[in-house]
């Protein structure tokens, strides 16, 4: 669930895009790698320990999306191809992002909380293919509190970290 930091890589290998849609997703995946790296950046600038943490993402066939106000179920296939995209995107989409994310981790060498490997993650976690229900987010809520445990944990062990009780 955590992965301790590696130390930052000279230059970091950049996650292979996805097969569909190669040039859309490249231009995607460079914003979002971009934006990750101003978070550390910023976060570091402000004394902040940045961790990062990957994304869930059921699929097409793990759930089905309520429908819309309009009665239409805003991830069907046919509402996806008017936005140039297919189930198959999203799901490429979401392990592309997913690897930017750990990639940047490791360069940077900075935690990284993998929720999307701690699975399995089923509509009993996740309402609508991605945001949490409420038991997925006592799920998630109690994973993340244990990496950050194991986080705290370490670096006390390394002294790296003093721990500051209140007094009485």
């Amino acid at each position: 669930l955590v992965r301790r930091p590696a130390p930052p890589a000279a230059a970091p290998a950049a996650a292979a895009a996805p097969t569909i849609a190669p040039d859309r997703f490249a231009a995607w995946g460079r914003d979002f790698e971009s934006a990750l790296r101003q978070y550390v950046a910023s976060a570091r600038a402000w004394h902040v320990r940045p961790i990062l943490m990957t994304q869930v993402y059921l699929g097409p066939d793990g759930w089905h999306m309520p429908a819309d106000d309009d009665g239409s179920d805003y991830f069907a296939p046919e509402r996806l191809r008017q936005r140039g995209l297919t189930p198959q995107t999203l799901v490429a989409a979401h392990a592309h992002f997913n690897a930017i994310i750990r990639a940047v981790a490791a360069a940077e060498g900075i935690d990284l909380i993998d929720v999307d490997r701690a699975g399995p993650w089923t509509v009993a976690d996740i309402y609508d293919g991605v945001h949490y229900n409420d038991a997925g987010s006592r799920r998630v809520a109690a994973l993340i509190a244990s990496a950050l445990e194991a986080i705290i944990r370490r670096e006390v062990a390394a002294g790296r970290l003093a721990l500051m009780l209140p007094g009485p």
